[in-house]
């Protein structure tokens, strides 16, 4: 049998454990101890009684809603805040830490110091290890899973527990502001749902991740000593199933009709309050990408349930991480310009991180040149897979340029072009500084270099760097020109003086 680390498993006579743990693959430690990733430490007392957990989390449980509805309340006018792009940086780190959380689960043997820093940040993915569950009667897999299946549930009672008893103390004090408002409330159970989706999936798809050993016996990754299949196996399958029925389609299938139909009910400040947590970290046209990371998270686990040997996990992760770091370079999700190059730089960091550990998949392969015909097509498919994609870029770029349907699209976007900065320049300066102020940062950007260009190339004014065939002078150099000042010359530039009487009334 496969140990999950060389730590539990010493060596020497059959069966040989590391202190205070015994069993299959010695997993399982001895009542009143825990393994920490390293080494078997004794419970203290606290964590031993009981009140460590479960007590203390439903106790904090209520307190932690109403911090959540406190803090996260900002209505649709500050969701391109300096707090909430924080809190954005905040999503993705939490978000890196949990893809880690799933690297953990390969069907790899990990040196100690690697698995050790990873076993850190498990939290990431299931805040119940703070409290330490293994010390009070917690540590069988089978207690665990049903646990940690039925957490969304016992988050929900939390929440309509509090809200429900926030009804009554602002009815008796006739203190409005003391009752919870329902769709705020609302936000905060989903916002935690949707921030664990990824850890929630990897829970409800755990029973199904096995690995392999030397003697062709595949037993659980989560713990070696469930053999797939037997008896013990298939009792907690039905957990499994429910658990994906119901927190991974069931709240994937919610998440995606509210996305399809947002922009319908988007007008109403009850429908922004209640889905703020699917929307408020992205941009007005890139409003669903909360579906896309969901879809990451779904994707990344699902590979663990037919690879079975580490090497092939990883090569699966890396081509997932991939695809998605393509797709953020591509649509620029993220409200906050600065939070993409965060999210493209974590991503890329879980791409070598992968790189780095295939080094030591092959160790638990049989035969080391068992992989070796999937590698190499693998390598020749990689190295040719880019010539597709040219065929098509070639063929759009002739038929914009030469085609007559490019040409009439083309002369669509200049008219509409044309309208737009006509109908800007028209605005009084109210209405055109209560627009430029209401823009999300890449639409300020879009506009201010639409500004440059128009003064660089139509008013000879150089307000940018690089080439031009016009001669220019240094009177709109960038540094002179505050943005909303250059984006109203910009609409001046293509259009007549305004007329005495504006169109808006």
């Amino acid at each position: 049998w496969r140990c999950a680390h060389k730590e539990r498993c010493p060596g020497g006579a059959p069966g040989t454990c590391s202190p205070e743990l015994h069993g299959l693959a010695c997993q399982q430690a001895t009542l009143g101890w825990i393994w920490t990733g390293e080494e078997s430490v004794q419970c203290a007392d606290i964590e031993a009684s009981g009140f460590l957990f479960p007590a203390l989390p439903l106790l904090l449980g209520p307190v932690v809603v109403i911090a959540l509805y406190k803090i996260f309340g900002d209505t649709y006018e500050r969701w391109g805040s300096w707090r909430n792009g924080i809190a954005s940086v905040g999503f993705i780190l939490l978000n890196h830490y949990q893809v880690i959380n799933i690297i953990r689960a390969t069907n790899v043997v990990f040196p100690l110091n690697v698995a050790a820093t990873f076993e850190t940040f498990s939290f990431s993915s299931d805040v119940s290890t703070i409290f330490k569950p293994g010390c009070s009667g917690y540590a069988d897999f089978g207690k665990s899973l049903l646990i940690k299946t039925l957490a969304p549930i016992i988050v929900l009672v939390v929440y309509i527990g509090t809200w429900l008893v926030s009804q009554l103390v602002g009815k008796f004090s006739q203190i409005d502001w003391l009752a919870m408002e329902k769709n705020r409330t609302a936000n905060g159970f989903f916002s935690l749902m949707f921030t664990f989706f990824a850890g929630i999936t990897e829970v409800a798809l755990l029973i199904f991740k096995c690995g392999e050993n030397p003697n062709g016996r595949n037993t659980l990754l989560a713990d070696r000593s469930i053999i797939c299949g037997e008896s013990d196996w298939q009792e907690m399958v039905g957990i499994g199933v429910l658990a994906i029925l119901f927190w991974v389609i069931g709240f994937g299938a919610l998440f995606v009709r509210t996305v399809v139909l947002a922009p319908k009910w988007f007008y109403d400040p009850g429908v922004q309050m209640r889905w703020k947590f699917l929307f408020i970290k992205f941009r007005p046209d890139v409003h669903f990408w909360a579906l896309v990371l969901m879809a990451k998270g779904v994707a990344l686990n699902l590979g663990f349930t037919f690879l079975k040997t580490g090497v092939a996990q990883i090569y699966w992760m890396i081509v997932v991480l991939t695809c998605y770091t393509g797709g953020v370079i591509a649509f620029r999700p993220w409200r906050h310009m600065a939070v993409n190059g965060i999210d493209i730089v974590a991503q890329l960091c879980l791409v070598l991180v992968c790189s780095t550990l295939s080094w030591f998949g092959h160790y638990a392969l049989e035969d080391p040149h068992m992989m070796d015909q999937d590698m190499s097509e693998l390598a020749i498919a990689f190295a040719l897979i880019c010539l597709p994609f040219s065929v098509p870029t070639t063929l759009f770029m002739i038929w914009q340029q030469t085609s007559a349907g490019g040409k009439m699209q083309k002369a669509k976007d200049v008219a509409s072009w044309r309208s737009a900065v006509q109908t800007l320049s028209q605005a009084p300066k109210q209405d055109f500084d209560r627009f430029m102020e209401g823009l999300t940062e890449f639409d300020f950007w879009f506009c201010t270099q639409a500004a440059h260009i128009i003064l660089t190339e139509f008013k000879g004014e150089k307000c940018r760097v690089g080439l031009s065939t016009g001669s220019h002078s240094n009177s709109g150099s960038r540094d002179n020109l505050e943005s909303a000042d250059a984006a109203k010359l910009a609409a001046a530039a293509f259009v007549q003086p305004p007329p005495s009487e504006s169109v808006y009334v």
